[in-house]
């Protein structure tokens, strides 16, 4: 398997450039559709927001083609958000104040594993940046014919 580093900062920048007319993925279709809604507009703005600066991890992050993850029902406790938002940034949202200052207090190399795991576990065709090709092996879906997707 070739992994490939591109100039690009982030998937927006590399979508841009590569594939203007493809921008919208679906997790930030959904994340589009919740923001046109009164009921998740006002959930969302009731979570802690966390934005971890990761530029100075050992590793970067990963960004997938399907990067929103969601863990729990937005509408019952303990939901929480997650998107990478560049190679050194990642966003958290949780309405969970003890699960916010876990985030918080979580080591840069744990964070950056965990987000890499979610984003290459949840992608659905593509994974970009700078991992070695084992890790990325390790938690990449695969097609029913036994092709990487």
């Amino acid at each position: 398997m070739l992994w490939l580093e591109f100039p690009e900062n982030n998937l927006l920048e590399w979508a841009q450039n590569h594939r203007p007319a493809s921008i919208a993925n679906s997790g930030m279709e959904i994340l589009t559709q919740m923001i046109g809604e009164m009921r998740p507009i006002r959930r969302l703005l009731s979570f802690c927001w966390i934005v971890k600066d990761l530029r100075y991890s050992s590793r970067p992050l990963m960004l997938g083609d399907d990067p929103l993850e969601r863990i729990g029902n937005l509408y019952r406790p303990k939901c929480m958000i997650n998107l990478p938002l560049s190679p050194g940034h990642v966003f958290f949202s949780t309405d969970d104040r003890p699960i916010a200052t876990h985030i918080e207090a979580l080591p840069e190399r744990r964070v950056v594993d965990a987000t890499n795991i979610s984003t290459i576990s949840t992608a659905k065709k593509f994974v970009y940046g700078s991992a070695d090709a084992n890790f990325v092996d390790r938690y990449l879906l695969r097609t029913t014919s036994g092709q990487t997707a």
